[in-house]
């Protein structure tokens, strides 16, 4: 999708570089999936490895990952009623309310991943979409020896409003990220766009036009609250 050495470029160019991909069939396009990330320089590295430090261990990161599901049971059980999911559909769950997971959030849609990218982003560096084609024979390889796993059935989606707003693909990684970056298993099959900043405002103006925001993609309150915060800093240059 992409040159090996990407450039720094304008939302307007962004758009203009997806208008192939948008004429593909979408059962290509289903094949495609994308992470925004605020910093360019950031690499991919799961929050579970962020949280706590392995150097490598797996034996001890599967452990910590069992415990923090647990405990993440646990004291949901004091906040709902509700029956939980089990399996991957709860750690998909735990996930997208912050417990740190050695899955990582991914979409289908590189609008919602440039959302991402750019709603947090700021103008002293330039934010990231990367995009990861599922149908790459590197990947078939890291499934073949079990390094990564793909969640986005409507099943390992229940209960999960969210990342079904988020369109949301989840990768699951079976090694220390912040020890051996994802993308350093990727190999060919994952490149990223470099967005500038600068246009930040009118990019996340534009992807409100396309009813991709705070609201759409969390569901709550204070996503709306949100939302009404980024309209009112685009009226006019008034800033919060």
């Amino acid at each position: 999708m992409m040159n090996d050495t990407p450039q720094e470029i304008p939302w307007s160019e962004f758009r203009e570089s997806l208008l192939g991909y948008a004429s593909t069939p979408v059962t290509r396009r289903e094949q495609i999936i994308f992470r925004g990330q605020h910093r360019s320089s950031l690499n991919l590295t799961t929050t579970l490895d962020r949280a706590f430090s392995f150097k490598g261990d797996i034996r001890l990161r599967d452990e910590t990952s069992s415990r923090l599901l647990n405990e993440f049971v646990r004291e949901a059980m004091m906040v709902t009623n509700a029956r939980l999911p089990e399996g991957i559909p709860l750690e998909l769950l735990a996930r997208h309310h912050g417990l740190p997971s050695s899955l990582m959030d991914w979409t289908t849609s590189p609008y919602i991943a440039a959302y991402f990218a750019l709603e947090q982003a700021d103008t002293t560096g330039p934010a990231a979409v990367w995009w990861l084609d599922r149908a790459n024979n590197d990947i078939a390889k890291l499934l073949e020896r079990g390094r990564i796993e793909f969640y986005d059935s409507p099943t390992d989606l229940l209960f999960n409003r969210r990342a079904i707003h988020q369109r949301g693909v989840f990768v699951k990684a079976q090694f220390d990220t912040q020890y051996q970056p994802m993308e350093s298993e990727l190999g060919e099959a994952i490149g990223k766009f470099i967005l500038r900043t600068d246009d930040r405002d009118k990019a996340l103006a534009d992807l409100d036009e396309m009813t991709i925001n705070s609201t759409t993609l969390f569901d709550d309150f204070s996503a709306a609250a949100r939302t009404a915060v980024a309209r009112i800093r685009d009226n006019a240059g008034v800033r919060p």
